[in-house]
Parts: C-alpha cells; sequence; structure tokens
C-alpha cells in the first residue's frame, strides 16, 4: 500500500517488491512452521524468556492492524494504564502473536464502531497479572457459541468461515501459548452487542543486565571455523558474530564443498546447515566421519530450522555432535561452540561455578541465584514451602485421576511440573509434564501406567529431598 503512493524509479519499485516478496516467502514458510498447532499438542514449541517493552508490542501491534480498521471505517485505539510497567520478561514474539489474533477477530467481526485494546496491571493478585482486554462493537457471539471457542478448526458457527474466513485455529493457538506461559483467556460476549476477548499472564519483572548470562560471560579463544551455509543471509549473520569473537571463518556453499575443505585444511570446528545443494549436511558429516582419524572427534554442530524430534535425531546418527535452532541467539551459538571446543573455551560462568561451595552444587542455578539475591533464609523457606506444595499437588493429582476429572489432573499436573522442578525433582517435573501433555491432547491410553510412574518416583524423590534436608539441619 505504501508503495503505490511513494514516488519510486522502476528499479526502486522493482528492488522493493523483489525483496519483499522473497522475505514474505521466507516469513509465511516461519509462520507455517510456528502455527503448526501439533507441535502446541506435542509440546515441541518452547517460550523465549527475554526482557522487552509491552507498551511498544501493543503500539506495534496497533500499528500494523490500523490500515485494515480504517478501510472498514473502524476506529482503533490502545489504552494502558498509568500503572502497567514498560518493560516485563517474556516472549514479546508470543505475546505480539496473541495480542494480534484477538485484533484481528475483533476487526474481522466488527463492521462500525470500533476496537479498544486495554492493558491493565493487576499488582494486588498473587501472583500479579498484566491482563490485556481486546473490546469490540461486532457481531458478538451466543452464550452456546462460547462454548466452541478455543479449539482447534472450530469457529462459533458454520457460517462465519463462509463470511469471513479463517482455519479457526488463532483461538486455540492462543489458548496453548498462553497455557505454555502460565496465563489464562476467556471471553465476555452478548449476541449483536460486542465482544470482549482477555488474556492474563503473570507479571515478571525485568532481569538486571548481566544477570541473565549474556553471551559476553562466553568467552572463546580463536578458532578456526569452517561455515557450512549456502544462503546468503545467513553466511553474513554468522561470519559477523564469529569474526567479532575472533575466529577465522571459511565458508562452503554446498556439503560436496565441505567434504573437501575439510580434507585441504585443519579445522578447530564445522557449523554444518542442514539443507544445502549438491549434498546435505547429514551425508556431509557423515563422509567426514568415514574419513577416520582425527575427522571422528572433529566437532561439528548442526545449523537448523528444522527441530522435529526426528530431523534432531539423524544429526545426531550422522556424528554432530549437537545442534542449534536457526534463528539462533547468539548466547545459544556461543555456549554449544564452548561445550565442544573445551581447549579453546573460556567460560567465565563456568570458573564462577568452580568456586560455588559443596551446599550450593545441589541447587539449581535459578535456586542459588535465588540465594544470591534474596538470602539463604528466603531459600530454604522456599524449598520447604515447594517440598509441602509438590507433596499436595501429587495427592491432588492421584485425586483427579481416581475421579476420572482430566481437566483437574491436568491443571494438578501443571503446577506439580513447575513447582518441582524449581527445587530440581527431576522425575517428578518430568512424568508430570508427561501427564499434563496427555491430558491436554486426550491421548489417556498410557495415563494409568504414566500415573503409577508418576506416584511412585515422586513420592521417592518427595522423601529423599526431605531425609537430605533434615540431616543437614
Amino acid at each position: 500500500e505504501f508503495l503505490k503512493e511513494d514516488r519510486l524509479t522502476r528499479d526502486e519499485r522493482a528492488d522493493f517488491i523483489n525483496t519483499i516478496s522473497e522475505c514474505s516467502k521466507t516469513l509465511l514458510n516461519t509462520l507455517n512452521d510456528i502455527l503448526d498447532i501439533s507441535k502446541l499438542e506435542e509440546g515441541k514449541l518452547e517460550i523465549s524468556n527475554i526482557n522487552f517493552d509491552l507498551h511498544a508490542v501493543l503500539e506495534n501491534s496497533s500499528n500494523i492492524l490500523n490500515r485494515m480498521a480504517k478501510n472498514k471505517g473502524l476506529s482503533l485505539d490502545v489504552q494502558v494504564e498509568s500503572d502497567v510497567p514498560q518493560h516485563i520478561h517474556g516472549d514479546p514474539h508470543r505475546m505480539q502473536q496473541i495480542v494480534m489474533n484477538l485484533m484481528n477477530n475483533a476487526i474481522k467481526f466488527t463492521s462500525k464502531g470500533g476496537v479498544t485494546v486495554h492493558c491493565a496491571y493487576l499488582k494486588e493478585q498473587d501472583p500479579a497479572v498484566i491482563r490485556v482486554e481486546v473490546r469490540d462493537t461486532g457481531i458478538g457471539i451466543s452464550e452456546k457459541n462460547m462454548k466452541k471457542l478455543f479449539k482447534g478448526f472450530t469457529q462459533a458457527d458454520d457460517s462465519i468461515a463462509r463470511k469471513f474466513g479463517g482455519t479457526g485455529l488463532g483461538l486455540s493457538i492462543a489458548k496453548d501459548l498462553l497455557h505454555l506461559m502460565d496465563g489464562r483467556v476467556g471471553v465476555n460476549s452478548v449476541l449483536g452487542e460486542g465482544s470482549t476477548f482477555w488474556f492474563e499472564i503473570p507479571y515478571m519483572a525485568p532481569i538486571e543486565a548481566g544477570d541473565d548470562g549474556e553471551e559476553e560471560n562466553i568467552n572463546i579463544g580463536p578458532m578456526k571455523i569452517l561455515l557450512a551455509e549456502d544462503n546468503k543471509v545467513n553466511q553474513q549473520v554468522a561470519m559477523r558474530l564469529l569474526n567479532n569473537k575472533g575466529h577465522t571463518v571459511s565458508i562452503a556453499d554446498d556439503g560436496e564443498t565441505v567434504v573437501r575443505m575439510a580434507q585441504e585444511e585443519e579445522f578447530d570446528m564445522i557449523l554444518m546447515d542442514m539443507n544445502m545443494p549438491v549434498m546435505s549436511g547429514i551425508d556431509a558429516t557423515q563422509e567426514i566421519r568415514d574419513l577416520g582419524g582425527t575427522y571422528k572427534t572433529l566437532p561439528i554442530i548442526a545449523l537448523t530450522a528444522n527441530v522435529v524430534d526426528e530431523y534432531v535425531k539423524k544429526c545426531y546418527d550422522a556424528g554432530m555432535n549437537a545442534h542449534v535452532a536457526k534463528p539462533f541467539s547468539p548466547k545459544e551459538l556461543y555456549q554449544v561452540m564452548a561445550r565442544f571446543a573445551p581447549e579453546h573455551a573460556l567460560n567465565a560462568a563456568a570458573q564462577t561455578t568452580n568456586n560455588i561451595d559443596a551446599e550450593d552444587e545441589k541447587l539449581t542455578e535459578n535456586l542459588r541465584e535465588i540465594k544470591k539475591q534474596l538470602g539463604a533464609e528466603y531459600l530454604d523457606n522456599l524449598i520447604q514451602n515447594s517440598l509441602t506444595e509438590s507433596a499436595r499437588l501429587l495427592k491432588a493429582a492421584q485425586d483427579a485421576f481416581s475421579d476420572g476429572d482430566n481437566d483437574a489432573l491436568e491443571r494438578a499436573a501443571h503446577d506439580l511440573k513447575n513447582v518441582s522442578g524449581l527445587i530440581n525433582l527431576e522425575d517428578t517435573s518430568h512424568f508430570a509434564k508427561v501427564v499434563e501433555t496427555l491430558c491436554r491432547t486426550n491421548e489417556l491410553t498410557a495415563l494409568p501406567d504414566i500415573m503409577a510412574i508418576l506416584k511412585r518416583d515422586g513420592e521417592r524423590e518427595i522423601r529423599r529431598m526431605e531425609r537430605e534436608r533434615t540431616t543437614s539441619h
């Protein structure tokens, strides 16, 4: 739309359109992967946690959809209460995805009036939450049809898809994303009078710089790296990241070239893209490993946009040491590189760990940080309270299973996963997550066996930690 209004030369217009076209194809493929609901159902989609500007996310969402609203003659307003923190800790991409889905729906189903996005900080709640409401003056939803919302491939009634389009996946995805963020979503509506879709997420204060293990804490001495990557943009990004850390980088555009260059020169590490012309990264890795000698131990790290378990397994089966999902963060890349280049790694975080006393070695990184910031007494109370709560939630899960109440079982398992994970009850947290996933996906055949394991291992881990605490005190 903006290109239509600007006075551009023919060549400039062609360049703009070609760039937008190629980027749009890439973006569409990325979105198709992200929005694949099966990934959510199978628990294969992770939520990131970084500091971000909440106000900016809401304003950006409005700016993106403002033209769509104006074309329908609608107003689109964002109202952020004065006490709402500007910066919070969480996932800005998922936050914007949820907000834009609700805003897009509101605009789509409103023919006159407008849409208002309202954000509040409910600090009186425990824990405090951020609440976002998207209000419209549209067609509204009947009480009967509201019960159908938030289910995959479902819309309020059959005429909706014919009149307005859409797959019926948006609200289901929003619900699942909020579930991963420990949030909740709901709707209030009167048929013919408009709707208010709302969601709440726990408020997480931004983490001060340096507290979250920035990549500057990971120093890897200069290495000679072979970068196997055929995409020019990816080459530029990786080259800049690696060169800035003092590494020497050679580039191979295809798998066959990787194998040849690995034999012609001595490299400390190979960063291997999976999908390359002539020969794939997997085939190239297998050929390098088959060379024997030092090629058997040469660190090879996969760079892949495909994070499906079966595909990742192929990377390891081919002889790769690790994989980094694209698009990767510098921190993540440096961390993996440091793990497989011990003679070059000067990891400040690892050096700090060497100074941790024997008592603290039993703590998770999060608990050590809590002890550092809030003191040993607070940590002791936190662990005891978490143990008590884990025992309560374990019993609640067993009772819900006995009663056949899968919704209550899913809630108890979700809470148990988080509470037990905090104090490093690894088996309890793991099997609670499995139970939660089985309930959410309605795959109940394996539930009795998993519940038996959860009960056995959960009670064992809780008893063990209680004994250790009694002895230490």
